[in-house]
């Protein structure tokens, strides 16, 4: 029997005919409103309406650029150094050409609407400085942040020079182009008021002086970059009868750690690294000025000891990988390092804060003795359960006053895979209005979850200071309602 074919019934909407060219073009049409609608839309809005459409942009690979694609990125990540960047000075272009490109940059990373950015006119601007930082050549992603800082010190000089002044100018009243020429017309002052008029004149100098170095403290206080503390370290004498302590004071702007070979097979934390770095050291060879020249000795002993004098506010931290063979060769270090996402650095501070302490001592001592401090025209009163409840409310008020001091949030994580010699960056990024964690690498940018940054093998840390929101007193009432 022969199949016959019968074709599909005829949709009502289909014609053949000028109805047909009608609805093509009402498609054509409605296609193009759409995409006007989508080009011309505010993509800003798009990104920031709900948490997890705020996304970064990606930067593009111009030849193995990717330790400074994962710099940038990371830097880009700290509000601290967006803040600074942005409150510079860039009157004058000439003397700030790698700050006004630094800047360009990384506010193009959090506020660009374009998908992909570009690191090139970061670099070239150090080529301006005989920095030979070549495209197409892998470096090291630490080694170019230390590029970094010897740049910006460099251009921040200028601006340090301007700050200068002579302080025979501060105090000079302006003079008044009306009364130019007209002669003083009233009787010169008489001996007794001529030693007021000299005070007055002294103080008001010496007020527009102090007005004057404010402002110029203030000022040189803004030019120094976040990434930048003091570190304070101490040499005291070992031996008994001398114990004679210097204490020096060194700048930095990021702390190298490395991993013991001790630490192998074992679990490694920042805080390990962090306490072996700022642990005390003992020198047995070298001996202190003072027993040179009074005892003659040539190895007293020195203990030595450091810590953080001032905090930045920006914490760069990196876990040194490479090492090096018996032979001459490299290997890297594939030790996984575990680190918080909120650290708190009191511990390693060379001067602690004893107002908090003695104020839990003193509460302490009452309790110790049965009563609390005797209200005005009231009695003292002992009840056990009273006491203990007012101690340990004591303790949570000055643990939560004093971290409020030393604590950091971690904004970025840069890992380095491959092996020794070769390899690729990437980092892991906050964004700075969401608290949404993204992996960069290059132009590839995805969102991804903190169990994915925190189990990278960290190379580059950076972690802001949480500048508390409430005050102090809040802080308080809320321990104290808990």
């Amino acid at each position: 029997m022969p199949v016959v074919y019968y074709p599909p019934p005829t949709p009502p909407w289909y014609s053949s005919g000028p109805g047909r060219m009608t609805l093509l073009l009402g498609g054509a049409l409605a296609s193009a409103a759409l995409y006007f609608y989508a080009t011309t839309k505010d993509p800003q809005k798009h990104r920031e309406g709900k948490e997890g459409l705020y996304t970064v942009p990606g930067l593009q690979n111009t030849g193995n650029s990717c330790f400074a694609n994962s710099l940038l990125q990371a830097l880009a990540s700290s509000s601290a150094f967006i803040d600074w960047l942005n409150q510079l000075d860039y009157s004058n272009p000439k003397g700030m050409q790698f700050l006004a490109a630094l800047r360009e940059t990384l506010n193009g990373l959090n506020y660009s609407e374009r998908p992909t950015a570009s690191a090139a006119g970061v670099i070239e601007s150090l080529t301006c400085y005989g920095w030979n930082i070549g495209m197409g050549r892998q470096q090291d992603l630490y080694e170019l942040f230390n590029v970094f800082v010897s740049t910006w010190d460099d251009e921040l000089k200028g601006l340090r020079r301007s700050l200068r002044y002579s302080l025979s100018s501060v105090g000079d009243e302006p003079s008044n182009p009306a009364e130019e020429g007209q002669e003083d017309e009233e009787d010169p002052p008489a001996a007794d008021q001529s030693c007021c008029l000299v005070r007055s004149k002294d103080f008001e100098f010496l007020k527009a002086a102090f007005v004057h170095c404010q402002e110029d403290l203030k000022a040189a206080a803004s030019l120094r970059p976040p990434c930048t503390g003091v570190l304070a370290t101490t040499l005291q004498c070992c031996q008994v009868d001398c114990l004679r302590k210097k204490v020096r004071y060194d700048d930095f702007c990021g702390l190298s750690l490395s991993i013991p070979r001790s630490f192998s097979h074992i679990q490694v934390t920042l805080d390990a690294l962090l306490r072996k770095y700022f642990s005390v050291e003992s020198i047995p060879d070298a001996s202190c000025d003072f027993c040179k020249s009074r005892f003659k000795r040539s190895n007293s002993g020195l203990m030595k000891k450091q810590g953080f004098c001032k905090l930045p506010t920006s914490l760069v931290l990196r876990i040194e990988r490479i090492e090096y063979t018996s032979g001459g060769g490299t290997y890297k270090r594939p030790d996984h390092v575990k680190f918080p996402e909120y650290l708190d650095v009191r511990d390693y501070c060379f001067y602690h804060s004893k107002e908090g302490e003695y104020a839990r001592a003193q509460a302490h001592k009452h309790l110790s003795n049965g009563s609390l401090p005797r209200p005005p025209g009231g009695s003292s009163f002992k009840p056990p359960d009273v006491l203990k409840e007012a101690g340990i409310l004591l303790d949570r008020i000055s643990d939560t006053l004093r971290s409020r001091n030393f604590k950091y949030e971690l904004r970025a994580v840069s890992e380095h895979l491959g092996g020794a010699d070769s390899g690729h960056f990437i980092t892991y990024r906050k964004a700075l209005k969401s608290k949404t964690w993204y992996r960069t690498s290059d132009s590839h940018v995805s969102q991804v979850p903190y169990s994915s940054v925190e189990a990278s093998n960290a190379y580059l840390l950076i972690y802001d200071k949480v500048v508390p929101q409430a005050p102090a007193e809040k802080a308080v009432t809320e321990i104290a309602l808990d």
